[in-house]
């Protein structure tokens, strides 16, 4: 197994303004443009723009791009992807954005619209005209060499060949469900145009007829559907090397060939009774590649059916390596992985004070993640309160007459530290023993520094004993090693 570690520090690369960036997405310049950096493009409700990042984080500042004649709706929601053509020996990189107004509903059927500009330049984006506006309550994906918009009614429509915007064949589209297709993506190792989509109910594959021609534009693509599924939110699915997983609406998917539910014997409860399924379309998930862990955030609720969280302002994660779930409380409303830029980004879900050239604002900014171990606004370092608690031990007896406490005596830390930790015992006669009904019972904390051999100040006792480890100051770091528990029998136990 794994062993705890504190998660990586945070640094704001854009104050940004007062409006969510709901969606984000990251292109590399020819390298002659902007060497070393990349173009992280920002989807607003009311905007489309994008910021030139060096792999510092140092920013050249936004550059609006919003489409001429765009009417923002606070639903809307971004999808971007890149389109690449070769014309009289030419290549020609174009974004691709489709906007939708799927904000607050999953199976909203509203069509929206689709944008295209090239990604050397910076003029607005222009409208794209597909056949079937039906199509248009997806997303959009490109699929060399088609272009591919997708929406209700199991949908699917595709430009032609190497030809953005092309639309006029009337049979480029095929129907592959009943119900709204919500998100698809591009399957790796195949040598014709295929990709799996995500319907309300099912994951069906879409793949290019092999004995039509891709290149001409003759033949068609053709469906199967490979399981029946739920899926909370369209940007909850996210990509592994070959596998994807994704959240339903009452368990873990992932998909390696076959579809299978992830296991979380942790914090199943804990994730569906508190997340608010009125702003599920909000749930996005990012890859965490260098620890091998899957970032799902979601809006929790203060309590079950509360519905009082608007916004993602708590994370689930998966480790895929060690199989197993732990969670965290940040506010996030978007994110991109560590792919053309060296740090995973990701965008504020909640005001934040930060420093701008006209003082202090109160705007959603973006920041880098993995950066370090504090939160960095401008030139100020901030902690992290980082924390794991133990396992429970416990000297538990069949005979209860024979139960007897456990008594903490010393506790040799074994932790590869940066600055000062501390350590709490918790204390407990029962499991229902919590520190808000007041039976809980905590001695310290207890502050070790990584030079300390052992903390023998930890004397205390109770039935079931836990230790919580702490670091909570600038500049704080730990992974854990082995550390040793020195306990011994206490008193016998007041409440067999």
């Amino acid at each position: 197994m794994g062993r705890p570690r504190k998660m990586g520090g945070y640094k704001l690369i854009d104050v940004g303004n007062k409006e969510i960036v709901r969606s984000l997405f990251e292109i590399a310049q020819p390298v002659s443009s902007r060497p070393n950096s990349v173009d992280v493009y920002y989807g607003r409700a009311s905007t489309v723009s994008y910021n030139n990042f060096d792999f510092n984080g140092n920013a050249m500042g936004e550059i609006d791009r919003t489409p001429v004649g765009y009417v923002p709706n606070p639903n809307n929601v971004w999808q971007f992807d890149l389109f690449s053509s070769v014309n009289g020996g030419i290549l020609k990189p174009f974004i691709v954005a489709s906007v939708i107004p799927n904000g607050n509903d999953i199976s909203n059927d509203t069509s929206g619209n689709i944008y295209f500009g090239e990604i050397i330049d910076n003029n607005p984006l222009q409208q794209l005209t597909p056949i079937f506006p039906q199509a248009v309550t997806g997303g959009v994906l490109f699929s060399s060499p088609f272009l591919i918009v997708y929406g209700s009614n199991g949908l699917i429509q595709w430009s032609e060949p190497n030809s953005l915007d092309n639309w006029t064949q009337e049979n480029n589209y095929l129907v592959i469900s009943n119900d709204k297709i919500v998100q698809a993506y591009r399957t790796r190792g195949s040598t014709v145009p295929q990709f799996l989509c995500w319907t309300l109910s099912s994951l069906i594959n879409v793949a290019f007829d092999t004995s039509g021609d891709a290149e001409t534009g003759n033949g068609a693509f053709t469906s199967t559907t490979i399981d029946i599924i739920t899926i909370m939110s369209a940007n909850s699915v996210v990509q592994y090397k070959q596998q994807f997983f994704w959240i339903g609406t009452n368990q873990f998917y992932f998909f390696n060939g076959i579809v299978q539910p992830l296991e979380n014997n942790m914090s199943t409860d804990w994730f569906f009774d508190y997340v608010n399924l009125q702003q599920r379309a909000k749930i996005f998930g990012v890859l965490v590649e260098r620890y091998n862990e899957i970032w799902w955030f979601y809006p929790r609720n203060s309590s079950p059916g509360a519905n009082d969280q608007q916004e993602c302002n708590a994370v689930i994660i998966y480790n895929i390596s060690l199989q197993t779930f732990y969670d965290s409380l940040i506010s996030r409303a978007a994110g991109l992985p560590t792919n053309l830029f060296p740090y995973p980004i990701m965008s504020d879900s909640q005001m934040a004070a930060v420093p701008s050239g006209r003082g202090i604002v109160n705007n959603y900014g973006v920041w880098m993640h993995e950066y370090g171990v504090d939160q960095v606004i401008g030139s100020n370092n901030y902690a992290i309160n980082s924390y794991f608690e133990t396992n429970i031990v416990t000297l538990f007896e069949n005979n209860p007459q024979l139960n007897r406490l456990v008594r903490s005596r010393r506790i040799e830390p074994d932790f590869a530290q940066e600055g000062n930790m501390t350590v709490t015992v918790n204390n407990r006669m029962f499991a229902s023993d919590t520190l808000a009904n007041g039976r809980l019972e905590q001695s310290g904390p207890y502050t070790f520094t990584p030079d300390t051999p052992k903390v023998d100040d930890v004397s205390s006792q109770g039935r079931l004993v836990s230790y919580i480890f702490s670091s909570n100051e600038t500049g704080g770091n730990y992974q854990a090693g082995q550390t040793l528990l020195d306990y011994e029998v206490g008193d016998v136990n007041p409440s067999p």
